[in-house]
């Protein structure tokens, strides 16, 4: 068709164009226009792009107003896909019925994947909710028997609020890990004062709060068997729970009232029966030395040096009894972590005079320790093993755990003790080893896995099973430390507290594991990949222990979907219990200050 008018500018012939019409001098002349099928479809497309973007824009506004009520819930926008492609080929005939979408795995759970949260300037943003790997039923059928589990070992019944519950998480070793776990269960709520909450984090224990916390005077009575539940018709997995019951140390316990409110604190008073090493090595001695064994099968040969001791003059005396190179690791007994104040020499009279004095400054103590002329080396490098341990008081009773999974620490050079000056060969503390050049160079963040070091065994070493000779080592040690100290640990009893333990051992040429030391408020860290995926899994499992039991999640059918995606197993074996020990009464008694009750960070 020929334009009626072709002088007119070219704009105003589009604007006709656009209209439906020509624009000619008298005015527009609309023409009839023929509905194809094409032009049906991208009208529909027009019309499904604007409703999507109002219910876009309406929906972030539904948003905002969530996240105001709820200020600690995740305040990501959702992504709303449209899919103009598809109502075209719907137009057409061309998508078959009955036609479904590719289902995602359970393998893509959030739960599986690492948690990363090394820099806080990285958004925290929520995984989208997928299949859940349990069905609702069955995993309120799991997370019920955990709980009941749990609560029977304690005597405690389950407490309940009408508006929730409040956490409180002090600044520092890696708070943000901690909240990002506690705010996965929507039911909890984050406030700035620790007065105001039902559970209590802090880095160090914090007199004022411990003092706050109710003391019981009551005591547990056994509850007889009860006949087993008619089990769930479904086939469900263990998830764990054999770790707790499977054993002689758990006992059910008759119910008996909580204190109002119920409020729970990450820290035990007394901790330094255990976490210092002069408590740790005092009780142990003791231990070991009342059921008949050497304490010095597990550990290192050690003198505890301070004022008016006699262990001076009989290290002085043994000292030349020592074979190889009779190297000493020395440490102080109270007020240390991160590899500091630490020695190691071969020299006499640098020992006497590094110890020389010692109640004139911070250490009123001394470990004066046989150092492991020979270890089990790594690439020739030295290494030690971390896990974790788990205490619980609740009434008269202590309960420990011992978490079953753990990694290897590796120092940065090559082990030799030709000199002896160097912290990079000799001390694996991650404070020491990431100030080194070589932080890094063998393993990510000087870091290994339980499976990487059996793979290690395998081809170095193909004898030695990791599970069966040095794994169990490890977890009996843990056990007597539990035994040792469970009359020092918590002795007024408050109401009610726990703390996670770190636990530190070598193993020497002969593959036999020692016992270092255990650390207060462990290192939380995510410095590599197997950290990312092990310390937010092992704090998880620990707060479905101590906290999920006791505060338990709501009927909501709005949230249950999430809840039931995020897939558990326990990790946690019930090792120890107080009520269940049949050892000699301890009677030993470390001398306790105010410094020395004040936990310094790992």
């Amino acid at each position: 068709m020929e334009d009626s008018n072709p002088g007119l500018p070219a704009v105003l012939r589009l604007y006709g164009s656009l209209r439906g019409g020509l624009l000619t001098g008298s005015g527009l002349v609309r023409l009839p226009r023929l509905h194809t099928e094409t032009s049906l479809a991208m009208r529909k497309r027009g019309i499904l792009r604007d409703f999507e973007g109002v219910r876009s824009v309406e929906h972030c506004a539904s948003m905002y107003r969530r996240s105001e009520a709820t200020p600690y819930r995740d305040r990501s926008s959702p992504v709303i896909s449209t899919q103009p492609d598809s109502e075209e080929k719907l137009l057409r005939g061309r998508i078959r019925k009955g036609k479904t979408r590719k289902q995602r795995t359970t393998s893509q759970t959030p739960s599986e994947e690492p948690l990363d949260l090394s820099t806080t300037q990285k958004p925290l943003v929520r995984r989208p909710k997928l299949k859940p790997e349990l069905h609702p039923q069955a995993y309120s059928y799991l997370s019920g028997t955990l709980g009941r589990t749990i609560r029977r070992s304690n005597g405690m019944k389950a407490g309940g609020k009408e508006h929730g519950y409040k956490f409180y998480v002090g600044v520092g070793n890696n708070d943000q890990l901690v909240a990002m776990l506690m705010k996965r269960r929507w039911y909890w709520t984050r406030v700035e004062m620790w007065m105001q909450a039902d559970f209590i984090w802090t880095q160090n224990r914090t007199l004022e709060i411990v003092q706050s916390l109710s003391t019981s005077c009551h005591s547990l009575s056994p509850l007889l068997p009860l006949p087993p539940k008619r089990a769930f018709h479904a086939k469900l997995p263990d998830s764990g729970l054999s770790l707790l019951t499977a054993n002689p140390h758990y006992q059910a316990y008759q119910d008996l009232p909580a204190y109002p409110p119920l409020k729970i604190y990450n820290r035990l008073e007394k901790t330094h029966q255990i976490t210092s090493k002069k408590g740790l090595y005092l009780n142990m001695k003791r231990f070991y030395e009342d059921q008949g064994t050497d304490p010095f099968s597990r550990l290192p040969l050690t003198y505890l040096i301070e004022e008016g001791s006699s262990e001076m003059t009989q290290f002085e005396l043994n000292f030349p009894l020592q074979g190889g190179r009779n190297l000493w690791i020395i440490k102080p007994g109270e007020n240390t972590n991160c590899g500091y104040g630490i020695h190691i020499s071969g020299d006499l009279n640098v020992i006497k005079s590094l110890v020389k004095g010692a109640s004139r400054c911070r250490h009123r103590s001394f470990i004066v320790q046989k150092y492991i002329e020979k270890p089990l080396l790594i690439g020739r490098r030295k290494f030690d093993i971390r896990c974790y341990g788990l205490v619980t008081s609740f009434h008269d009773q202590v309960q420990g755990y011992f978490y079953q999974d753990g990694y290897i620490r590796t120092s940065s050079r090559e082990f030799s003790l030709s000199n002896m000056d160097d912290r990079f060969i000799h001390l694996t503390n991650d404070a020491v080893q990431k100030n080194s050049e070589d932080y890094g160079r063998f393993e990510s963040a000087n870091k290994l896995s339980y499976a990487e070091f059996e793979r290690f065994l395998k081809n170095s070493h193909p004898k030695v099973d990791f599970w069966r000779d040095i794994w169990t080592q490890i977890r009996e040690i843990t056990r007597e430390t539990f035994q040792a100290t469970c009359e020092k640990l918590d002795p007024n009893h408050r109401c009610y507290t726990f703390e996670i333990l770190g636990y530190d051992f070598m193993i020497d040429s002969d593959f036999k594991v020692w016992l270092i030391e255990v650390n207060t408020n462990p290192c939380l860290s995510l410095s590599s990949a197997h950290l990312s995926k092990l310390i937010p899994a092992m704090l998880d499992n620990a707060f479905r222990l101590v906290l999920d039991p006791y505060f338990p999640e709501p009927a909501s059918k709005k949230h249950s979907q999430e809840w039931v995606s995020q897939s558990f197993e326990n990790r946690f074996e019930l090792v120890f219990s107080s009520l269940q020990t049949t050892g000699p009464a301890l009677d030993l008694v470390v001398s306790d200050s105010a410094s020395e009750d004040a936990d310094q960070p790992a």
